[in-house]
């Protein structure tokens, strides 16, 4: 016959209970904590296409060929929200720590635009907003970056872009809002060929170019870069941008001026303004200190045609020109980095 002997400690109840007791403290700790990180995993702010937390967020991106490099040239937004009938409504205040997304919250139902510009500052001017009452067809950018001699300096390296959207309760929305690069960048080097002259700082001067942008999406154009062109919607494989409305009545065109120091036998310098378009190419001109001419004034529309270059349909306008001055009197100008060469004579182009 075969026993079965069991010892049992007199202290084996208590020490059960305090690992139950143990196992229960766990297990109320452990439970919140795993639902919080749960909820984390579905929410991730750095996950560019992961799930919304919100009820409706709007992401943003610049996208140069298939690259998004939003990070690289945008470092401050502004949104604008305005009903579907074009009435403004508030200035929603961008996520500093997040600019690519923007969380929208305590709205009605309905249709909605918002319009939102990158880079602003005080140089670029906005015509006053009342809730309720501007319109969207009456909010302009100005430039506003006055020199003392009443001439503009360079303008904000801006962006914009524009969302149309749907917002209903209880349901997470999801939209993508492609920026746009709304200034041109013309870099300018003159050399002098022949004699050197005798002071060492001029003004380089274009004129002939818009201030003012209207910023409803309604007058807008479209450029279609990656994807099809079925809607102008942007998706994951659809790159749109779209480009304010420039203005181009004289009573809006500007001039902008930069100082430059004569380096090497040449003077350099880049100046920033809004977009030209096919008719608002700018006049160049070299001045000295004192504002008299250093060279002739010469229309930059017919060599930007000559050389085939694109204006308002360019995406981006970064242009870079040589002048060349002679002497004689005889200017050359040619495309930076190319050898296309065009001569400036009294009284026309010479081949």
């Amino acid at each position: 016959m075969h026993y079965s002997v069991t010892f049992t400690s007199p202290y084996s109840w208590k020490i059960r209970k305090s690992f139950q007791r143990f196992l229960e403290r766990m297990y109320s700790f452990l439970l919140p904590l795993v639902a919080m990180i749960l909820l984390l995993s579905a929410c991730s702010t750095d996950d560019y296409y992961d799930i919304c937390c919100d009820d409706l967020c709007i992401d943003f991106r610049y996208s140069r060929g298939a690259k998004d490099v939003f990070p690289e040239y945008i470092k401050n937004m502004r949104h604008f929200l305005f009903s579907a009938e074009g009435r403004f409504l508030k200035e929603i205040e961008a996520d500093k720590s997040h600019l690519q997304h923007l969380h929208i919250e305590h709205i009605e139902e309905g249709s909605y635009k918002i319009v939102t510009l990158g880079n602003s500052s005080a140089v670029s001017h906005l015509s006053a907003l009342v809730p309720k009452q501007t319109n969207l067809d009456d909010f302009l950018l100005t430039i506003s970056n006055q020199r003392s001699d009443d001439k503009q300096n360079d303008s904000d390296p801006l962006y914009w872009g524009v969302c149309s959207f749907l917002y209903k309760r209880n349901t997470t929305q999801r939209y993508l809002c492609d920026m746009s690069n709304i200034h041109c960048l013309l870099t300018v080097s003159v050399v002098w060929k022949d004699t050197q002259p005798q002071a060492d700082d001029f003004i380089m001067q274009i004129r002939g170019v818009s201030g003012t942008y209207n910023l409803s999406p309604e007058h807008s154009s479209v450029q279609y870069v990656l994807g099809d062109n079925l809607q102008s919607i942007p998706t994951i494989d659809r790159v749109v941008h779209r480009f304010p409305y420039v203005y181009e009545d004289i009573s809006r065109l500007v001039v902008h001026r930069k100082e430059v120091p004569r380096l090497a036998g040449r003077v350099k310098a880049t100046i920033r303004s809004l977009r030209y378009t096919d008719t608002s190419v700018p006049y160049f001109q070299l001045l000295n200190m004192d504002g008299t001419p250093a060279m002739r004034e010469i229309h930059l529309l017919k060599p930007f045609k000559e050389w085939g270059w694109k204006i308002s349909d360019n995406i981006e306008q970064n242009y870079e020109i040589e002048i060349g001055l002679y002497d004689d009197g005889k200017i050359v100008v040619r495309p930076g980095g190319e050898a296309n060469i065009l001569d400036w004579i009294d009284g026309g182009i010479v081949g």
